[in-house]
């Protein structure tokens, strides 16, 4: 079996098509126990998202897609850097996890440069705690360095810090299911990622990336796209998908990847591993109640609620 560990949801600002519902029902009629929502740049859908996943006993795997820059420093360096760079998916994988997804997302949007939200390495060791890291995948930050040839060693460098900072188990590579035809950039990523992988022991798993339910909505997303982009459709420089961005089944994976040149044992085996990451997952989010942040109180003003709060209520 398999499930999807990233996609781009309604709440991704036109980078995506269709509703949560629509998404969660496809994965059922493929008979995918699982499926991931991973917004790029927020969590803006994941109320929505869990609520309905529970209407159809799906799965919910709640997740963000942010622009990366390892060390902070990098930014300055460039004014291009934050436009140019790639991205990184997060998983929470608890409770725990969850909040410390927000605290990444909030922090990134404090960061933000030239308005744009980014998470480094230092955010992401303060807020470590289950949460999971996914290792690739078109338009992540080490596709965009292996297309624009930035040297191995730094690459394997930055690998090696993220599996520091969230720990081994909770590092997984991710082998995309995209034709090589296509994206060219994926061969040559993938022989790094997996090479690493090797050498570490690392999980190992697949996912394609997508972003609208329907192989014949390609179309419709097109037309997105050039909206956001002030665009139309015809215009030279509009954005076109290139390959297969609906929901795969699982026979589409493992087509792709095959045709690919990967090994049916290896294919079948990340496959698999999706499974595993599904499994660690236990996120628990509570619906229809109010929570109200619990801030540090300074001490002088504890005391005095303490000593009148019998009088600050009347009947």
């Amino acid at each position: 079996m398999f499930v999807h560990l990233r996609w781009r949801g309604t709440y991704s600002m036109l980078e995506w098509i269709g509703s949560n519902l629509a998404i969660l029902q496809r994965a059922k009629e493929l008979w995918q126990p699982a499926i991931a929502l991973t917004d790029f740049n927020g969590v803006y859908g994941v109320v929505d998202f869990y609520s309905k996943a529970k209407t159809v006993d799906i799965q919910p795997l709640l997740g963000v897609e942010l622009p990366y820059i390892p060390q902070a420093i990098m930014l300055w360096k460039d004014k291009n850097t934050i436009l140019t760079t790639g991205t990184l998916t997060i998983l929470a994988l608890s409770e725990t996890g969850y909040h410390n997804l927000l605290a990444i997302v909030s922090q990134a949007y404090d960061n933000a440069h030239y308005d744009i939200p980014w998470v480094d390495n230092a955010t992401l060791a303060a807020h470590r705690e289950d949460i999971l890291v996914l290792a690739g995948g078109i338009g992540s930050y080490f596709y965009q360095s292996v297309a624009m040839n930035q040297d191995e060693e730094i690459l394997i460098t930055h690998l090696q810090e993220l599996q520091e900072i969230v720990g081994k188990d909770h590092f997984v590579i991710d082998i995309t299911a995209q034709s090589f035809d296509f994206y060219p950039v994926l061969k040559s990523l993938h022989s790094l990622l997996l090479s690493y992988a090797l050498q570490h022991e690392l999980l190992i798993v697949t996912s394609s990336g997508f972003t609208y339910p329907y192989q014949d909505q390609k179309t419709a997303y097109e037309t997105a796209l050039a909206i956001k982009d002030n665009k139309r459709t015809y215009d030279p420089d509009a954005r076109k998908i290139q390959w297969a961005y609906h929901i795969l089944s699982e026979d589409e994976v493992r087509t792709i990847l095959l045709n690919n040149g990967y090994d049916w044992s290896d294919v079948e085996l990340w496959m698999s591993n999706t499974l595993k990451v599904a499994e660690m997952s236990h996120v628990k989010i509570v619906l229809g109640q109010s929570l109200f942040p619990n801030y540090p109180v300074p001490q002088e003003i504890q005391d005095l609620y303490d000593k009148y709060k019998d009088n600050l209520i009347q009947e």
